[in-house]
């Protein structure tokens, strides 16, 4: 069921904007019980779905003691913050050294910031449960929509972010085993790879003035409003190669929206892990018979 190590592939990388790899079966579990430790001891209740969300904040029990201490509150809440502020680097410097040995992380994620001409600003750490439901986690979307009515579309504009979503095996610590299912039977995150590359054509065109904005330019209904409108505006002016990556994805959200979705798959299997710039169309499906553990890494950086 557990995967092997595959060093990742720069050039595929940035070529395709979306890479599947495997961890090996020792850091698979090791993730794991880091995950399942911090969910049991610090973790809310997720709102996009039925969810249990932890940002690798100290323990609860930690707090509560800080908090009984005779300490203004202001003061007790610096603590708190400082604290956290320390244990999540230790998380993620941890994390990210035990995935650059295996996969070589560093290399794939600096490659593709300078390919993209930015730099990385910073990097956040979290992860999730996911609670068997009939709803999807999230539906088809991509981040850093620009809007007509923010302020911050020019922060957004130059922004670049790769997720690096690592599957687990929530069932580590429990006498309970995961199914033995097929692939295709695991909850996947599935994503229309070079999907940011006509995204990042449209969002030229709302900068500009010269479209705009349909809702709030986030999901694929609108995205693909936002495509015809520009396909049939002849007074754009867009380019042939342009056109032809408006069109290739205007073509994949047709077929997405016919629930046609297995090409774009990455099955959940753990110790499979995805990276891909989040301004790829991408969608989180429901989980219909098991947990879902995932450990998530964002890269965050802005073009120079």
């Amino acid at each position: 069921m557990l995967g092997s190590t595959k060093k990742s592939d720069e050039s595929f990388f940035i070529k395709n904007t979306v890479q599947k790899l495997n961890i090996s079966d020792r850091l698979t579990r090791e993730l794991s019980k880091i995950c399942l430790w911090n969910i049991k001891k610090n973790s809310d209740l997720g709102l996009k779905s039925n969810n249990l969300y932890c940002l690798f904040d100290i323990p609860k029990d930690i707090k509560k003691i800080i908090q009984m201490l005779i300490l203004p509150k202001g003061l007790c809440s610096k603590i708190i913050t400082f604290i956290n502020l320390i244990y999540r680097k230790l998380y993620k410097f941890y994390i990210l050294n035990k995935l650059n040995k295996e996969l070589g992380i560093f290399n794939l994620i600096n490659s593709y910031f300078k390919s993209n001409n930015a730099s990385i600003v910073k990097v956040d750490l979290d992860c999730y449960l996911n609670k068997p439901s009939n709803s999807a986690v999230i539906d088809w979307h991509r981040d850093g929509a620009l809007s007509s009515t923010l302020k911050n579309n020019e922060k957004k504009f130059k922004s670049v972010s790769v997720k690096i979503f690592i599957f687990l095996d929530a069932y580590i610590n429990s006498k309970n085993r995961l199914p033995c299912l097929q692939k295709e039977e695991y909850p996947y995150l599935a994503v229309i790879s070079n999907s940011c590359k006509p995204i990042k054509i449209i969002d030229n065109l709302l900068m500009k003035n010269k479209i705009k904005s349909i809702g709030s330019n986030h999901n694929s209904h609108e995205i693909l409003g936002l495509i015809n409108s520009i396909i049939r505006n002849n007074a754009l002016k867009i380019n042939k190669n342009e056109e032809q990556s408006l069109i290739s994805l205007k073509n994949n959200i047709e077929e997405i929206h016919l629930a046609d979705n297995i090409k774009h798959n990455n099955y959940g299997v753990p110790s499979t892990v995805v990276l891909f710039d989040d301004k790829n169309l991408h969608k989180g499906s429901n989980i219909n018979q098991f947990d879902r553990l995932v450990l998530r890494l964002m890269f965050r950086g802005t073009v120079k």
